[in-house]
């Protein structure tokens, strides 16, 4: 049985640092949990996404950064961050629950938002201070550092 939205977010908030502007990959929970964050996202049903919006919306947020940028460390490139964590073959959400994320492989402004609220609630590290358009985009790679490609790249 897959965790639950609260599980996982308690699980990496319970070794999260204590300090402002920390990131996902240094808690140490945040290591080898790959699979789990795939396996909550592929079994979230429509129902379970809007209590979670609802009831858990701070630990939805967190736990969608936390599997975009596991997506992104893993598969993404250093700017094709949306078109890596909406593709179906890497992340098999329900279509309905998919549809309240992404449109033509854009966050939505309900997802953007469960994001923003979760990096400013937990202290994570984030450019929302900054007038610019990709803060979310930042917010992301904020999370890990630099991608496996990128890493390939510098070796």
């Amino acid at each position: 049985m897959p965790l639950s939205t609260r599980e996982l977010a308690e699980n990496l908030l319970e070794s999260a640092p204590d300090h402002v502007g920390w990131s996902i990959v240094e808690s140490p929970n945040a290591a080898g949990r790959f699979n789990d964050l795939v396996n909550w996202a592929s079994n979230m049903t429509p129902q379970q996404w809007r209590l979670d919006a609802n009831v858990h919306g701070y630990h939805l947020g967190l736990v969608l950064l936390w599997l975009h940028s596991e997506v992104t460390r893993r598969h993404g490139g250093e700017t094709s961050l949306w078109p890596t964590v909406s593709n179906p073959d890497l992340v098999p959400w329900h279509e309905r629950v998919r549809s309240e994320l992404f449109v033509d492989h854009q966050p939505t402004s309900g997802h953007r938002k469960l994001l923003q609220r979760a990096a400013i609630r937990y202290s994570l590290r984030h450019t929302f201070e900054e007038e610019e358009a990709n803060n979310w985009f930042r917010l992301v790679y904020l999370q890990f550092g630099f991608t496996r490609e990128d890493a390939l790249q510098r070796l």
